[in-house]
């Protein structure tokens, strides 16, 4: 609304029909108020009356009326903020129409009665993070205006649960993890977490596995990772254990899940498979050492550990022998098994037998726990008439350790031990020999220490022999020893002649570790019954018994495959008369009974289905008054085998590579066909089986590892049944280069060219290098990956050298040149007898040989960085002078000079422009003639100050001139020398004296130079070092001081100097020791270096 008047004046000047007059005030003196009638909320157009009151003097009043139309079209202020916002366990959130509000107004309607309005009020999880909305505000008559705000829509934070079951739970054993999000998902089709990993301590125990419904159980067990050595995460204790979530969708926050485990030692079986019984003959000692060994096995509960984790200790009473050990795995690849070894000096009675109660206790330091109570190891002095002889062969069928034997191949041994003259020490030896593979090994004992005989049972001697040995290689017959200073262990038992039921196992170890055991069933060495050969173990004893009778089963087929037929042959043996009666075979958990012919043997077939290790027992019961028995014997069984191998692995790309799969099975003649796949693609199918074999052959393998299979489909009835077989291929990229020792080269000269080819299957490989296409060498790709050839060029060209090597090949440009050689001459003319220098310089080439020849004398010399020299003096006259460039002899390059010698009497004179004294800044022109030449004087005269040289001027009409104005103060010795004879003229003595003007500047020091415008003294110095100088022209000048090893000691003087003024500094040392000193004065561009001595007084 306008603005109402509060004055007569603006009263009457509202518009052309306001007026007011009274009768006795004057219009000037009236006086005017206003009120406004309000129109009311919500009505937008309407009317408003403003009454005015006009005042005379005497308070007589009158009301005068104004009226106003009012519409209001005012929009509100619309005014927002940004907010936040979190989502609910639904994955949603809402908001109010005016969450966003700030503050807005309207002119007309309160804000109580303003109308908000915002375009998005509800979020789901899709919508977390910054969302831009827009509020709309309306007042009562519809005006309108709106604002932009941004609502931060937070993650909802899950709830998360971990638990691990059982609790506690043995080491190595299975723990079911469970892992819960809460919630799983909202409807809005997020989902918290999809996937979760399980951690127990800092170990990761798997992958991370998927989620359902929020929710995963999963069995790990409880080992390290690796499982040796040990980490420490699965040891017995109480450990930490998280979840930790992933693929977390941006509307949760889903935190880890914690809890506690309690980890507690696995169980074990224990072996005692050391000594049991030795003798010690040597009346000198009273201990002898036994070797006490066990064998810790982690119990088959399927879930196994890692044994090397166990600790073990011997014990006698209770009290340990031993510190705690940790075990050796019998067999690297099974870390289910192990050995622990200690040497104990035990104490030997002084007659007759001691027994010692021997425990193996694994204790819960470790991460199993046992014992093994109460092993009889026996101690006992021993008579003269005990030894031991033998020898044959067994074939082991189980052997183990890393030098194992093959299984069905025999091993022979023999031995003799007894005791020597004294019985202090035992003499004799003990040698076996075992194949494996293609080796032939041999262990040969080199100092026996035990032999014990246990002589319980006159009719089955036993005994025990201990030794150190050595382990040797000999195939083909030469002896390569691996390893010495071992731990021989030999069982023997005799049971009598003639020796065919007597029985041996041998066991060699290094520490604890296996190296060899002939027959290793289960956890220790079992002796095996003789093939060939006999036993004789002497205690003394005789076996009056004629009735004990031995089993012994042999089989027609060790190791046998399944489904094969194999023949087993028990033999009973007995004093006198052949044994009768009934024979059982128990195999594979069936008896089968035999007949026992004329000679005590009865045999049965029997063929296994599966592959393993079956023990072969067969029973004896007489009927004709001899003792039951009953033998055994293992039986290895393989079952049929599909193997694949490969004619070049690692190969190269471009290679032709053969795969060759073998079917190993009963069947003489098996049929099928065989599919050949690498990386899952079939390359070849139905490839026939022909004397069990398939071929597949390819050179279209790319770089990398592929995966190469084999698949049987047997035609067979019945069918033979065997897992495809798998190989990894490693195909390299070789790459090749190629190198040159001289490039270019010269004709003749012998290049060697170089070939690196890169790539694992390169070494051994043939490079051959060929030469414009045509074949100039072969070589052997060494261990560094190089091969090389050398090659010698008979003419000048550029050749394309090429080096190929499994397909692949390179080539260079090999540059052959002629080399140009030059002659210059030191001297020329030259005077008589004196020496001139000839030096030849060879373009193109840095080796070889430069022969100088002048008519009568020769001379060959080795080129030195492609330059040769040859210093004569000649008579007078004229010389060719020929420099020949050579390569093996061969000439290369040639050329010459002509050298005159002359006779004449030359001389040079030299005069100065000025007296012999001028002061600083004079010119001065010194003038050398050369006089007493018959030809034209030519060359240069060079000008020298003492020893440096002020210039070199030619020689002009018999003369050279040269001008200065800037001689140093001081005396100088000026002379000029004629370059084409060495004739130098008199020397002239020029004084030059100075300009006096007084400067003292106290800095450091330099070494001292010989000028006569720079004195440096005293020297050698203690206390003080001057210099005084005069610079030829206004410069720049410094003085710096510097010890033996170039370190700047100290800047003496630094500023501007002017020319012809005398100048003193200064040097008062320090903390300098007494040594050489050298200091260097710079005037300008100008150096001038010394050396002075300092003496610490």
């Amino acid at each position: 609304m306008p603005v109402a008047a509060k004055t007569i004046a603006e009263f009457l000047a509202l518009d052309d029909v306001a007026a007011a007059t009274d009768n006795c005030t004057a219009t000037a003196d009236l006086k005017v108020t206003h009120s406004d009638a309000v129109i009311a909320e919500g009505n937008c157009n309407g009317e408003i009356t403003r009454t005015y009151t006009i005042t005379d003097g005497c308070n007589n009043s009158v009301d005068v009326y104004q009226i106003f139309t009012v519409t209001d079209n005012t929009k509100p202020t619309a005014i927002c903020k940004d907010i936040e916002v979190t989502l609910g366990q639904d994955g949603t959130v809402s908001i109010e129409e005016n969450a966003v509000n700030n503050g807005s107004s309207d002119n007309c309607t309160s804000v109580s009665n303003l109308e908000f309005d915002t375009d998005v009020t509800s979020f789901d999880c899709t919508k977390i993070g910054a969302n831009q909305v827009e509020m709309t505000v309306t007042d009562e008559c519809g005006n309108s205006s709106a604002c932009k705000a941004v609502v931060n829509v937070l993650p909802y934070t899950a709830t998360t649960e971990v638990s691990v079951l059982p609790d506690p739970q043995q080491y190595s054993d299975k723990a079911t993890f469970t892992a819960t999000v809460t919630p799983a998902f909202v409807n809005s089709g997020c989902v918290a977490a999809t996937h979760v990993t399980f951690w127990v301590g800092t170990q990761q125990m798997g992958p991370a596995v998927a989620l359902t419904n929020g929710t995963v159980s999963i069995d790990y067990p409880l080992t390290e990772l690796p499982s040796w050595p040990s980490n420490g995460q699965m040891a017995p204790g109480s450990h930490g254990v998280k979840a930790v979530f992933s693929g977390i969708d941006p509307a949760f926050v889903v935190p880890e899940a914690a809890t506690t485990l309690t980890i507690i030692p696995e169980n074990v079986i224990i072996d005692y498979i050391g000594t049991e019984i030795v003798g010690e003959a040597n009346p000198d000692v009273n201990t002898t050492p036994v070797a006490l060994r066990a064998t810790i096995t982690d119990i088959d509960d399927s879930n196994r550990g890692d044994i090397r984790n166990a600790r073990v200790c011997f014990e006698i009473n209770g009290s340990p022998i031993s510190g705690w050990l940790v075990p050796t795995l019998v067999n690297p690849s099974d870390a289910t098994q192990g050995i622990v070894s200690f040497v104990w000096n035990a104490p030997v009675p002084s007659s007759g037998y001691a027994t010692y109660d021997i425990t193996v206790n694994v204790g819960d330091n470790g991460y199993y726990n046992g014992s093994l109570d109460d092993v009889p190891v026996t101690v006992y002095r021993t008579s003269l008439n005990e030894f031991i002889t033998g020898g044959g062969h067994i074939i082991p069928v189980d052997s183990k350790g890393e030098y194992a034997s093959d299984p069905g191949r025999k091993t022979n041994f023999g031995f003799n031990v007894k005791w020597n003259k004294t019985m202090k020490n035992l003499q004799g030896n003990f040698n076996l020999i075992l194949r494996r593979g293609s080796e032939i090994y041999q262990i040969k004992s080199n100092a026996l220490s035990g032999l014990g005989i246990d002589g319980s049972n006159p009719c089955s001697h036993k005994a025990v022999l201990t030794a150190k040995a050595n382990l040797n290689r000999v195939t083909g017959g030469i002896t390569e020893t691996l390893m010495g200073n071992l731990s021989l262990e030999v069982t023997i038992t005799d049971n009598g002649d003639p020796g065919v039921v007597d029985m041996i196992g041998v066991t060699l170890y290094n520490g604890s570790t296996l190296l060899y055991s002939s027959s290793w069933p289960v956890s220790s060495t079992k002796e095996l019954t003789l093939v060939g050969g006999n036993i004789v173990v002497n205690d003394g004893l005789i076996c009056n018994a004629s009735d004990i009778t031995y089993t012994v089963i042999t089989s027609g087929k060790n190791p046998s495959l399944t489904g094969e037929v194999v023949t087993f042959t028990a033999t009973v043996y007995g004093h006198d008369v052949t044994p009768q009666g009934t024979l059982v075979f128990t195999i594979n958990g069936e008896t089968i009974p035999g007949t026992l012919d004329s000679k005590g043997s009865a045999s049965v077939d029997y063929s296994f289905d599966e592959a393993g290790t079956y023990e072969v027992e067969a029973n004896y019961n007489s009927t004709n008054g001899y003792k039951p028995s009953s033998g055994s014997i293992t039986q290895l069984v393989n079952g049929s085998s599909f193997i694949l191998s490969s004619s070049r692995n690692p190969s190269v790309s471009g290679d032709e590579v053969t795969f060759t799969a073998v079917l190993n099975c009963p069947d003489a003649a098996p049929s099928g066909t065989v599919t050949f796949k690498v990386d899952g693609e079939e390359k070849a199918t139905d490839v026939p089986l022909a004397d069990k074999k398939a071929i597949f052959t390819t050179n279209l393998l790319s770089s990398g590892s592929h995966t190469i299979e084999a698949v049987y489909t047997s035609t067979n009835d019945p069918l033979i049944v065997v897992d495809p077989a798998t190989l990894t291929q490693v195909v390299n990229n070789v790459s090749i280069s190629l190198a040159s020792s001289k490039n270019p080269s010269v004709i003749t000269e012998t290049v060697e060219f170089t070939a690196t080819v890169t790539g694992s299957a390169s070494i051994g490989e043939t490079v051959t290098f060929f030469k414009d296409g045509s074949e100039i060498g072969t070589a052997i790709v060494d261990v560094s990956g190089n091969a090389t050839v050398s090659h010698a060029f008979g003419t000048v060209g550029t050749y394309v050298i090429a080096a190929e090597c499994t397909g692949k090949s390179v080539e260079l440009s090999q540059v052959v040149t002629n080399p140009v050689i030059a002659l210059v001459s030191s001297l020329n003319p030259s005077p008589e007898n004196e020496n001139v220098t000839f030096t030849a310089t060879v373009t193109g080439a840095s080796e070889g040989t430069v022969r100088f020849t002048n008519g009568t004398d020769e001379y060959s010399t080795l080129l030195n960085d492609g330059q040769a020299s040859w210093t004569i003096p000649l008579t007078e006259g004229s010389y060719l002078i020929k420099a020949e460039y050579l390569i093996s002899g061969n000439l290369i390059s040639e050329t010459s000079l002509t050298q005159v010698v002359t006779a004449e009497n030359i001389t040079v004179e030299l005069v100065s422009s000025k007296p012999l004294s001028v002061v600083y800044g004079t010119n001065i022109t010194y003038t050398a003639t050369v006089k007493g030449s018959v030809a034209a004087p030519s060359g240069t005269i060079t000008f020298k100050d003492g020893t440096t040289v002020l210039k070199n001027v030619l020689v002009s009409g018999g003369k050279a001139s040269f001008s200065i104005n800037k001689l140093a103060v001081g005396n100088h010795s000026i002379t000029a020398t004629y370059n084409l004879t060495g004739k130098v003229s008199n020397t002239i003595l020029q004084t030059v004296t100075a300009k006096t003007k007084s400067v003292e500047i106290v800095t450091g020091l330099e070494p001292e130079v010989e000028l006569a415008d720079l004195k440096v003294y005293p020297n050698p110095f203690s206390e003080k070092l001057r210099f005084g100088f005069v610079s030829p022209e206004t410069v720049d000048a410094r003085i710096d001081l510097y010890d033996m090893t170039g370190r700047l000691v100290e800047t003496i003087f630094e500023q501007p100097v002017e020319g012809g003024i005398h100048y003193e500094a200064e040097f008062r040392p320090g903390a300098i020791i007494s040594a050489i000193y050298f200091y260097r004065v710079t005037l300008g561009e100008t150096n001038y270096n010394g050396k002075v001595i300092f003496k610490k007084e």
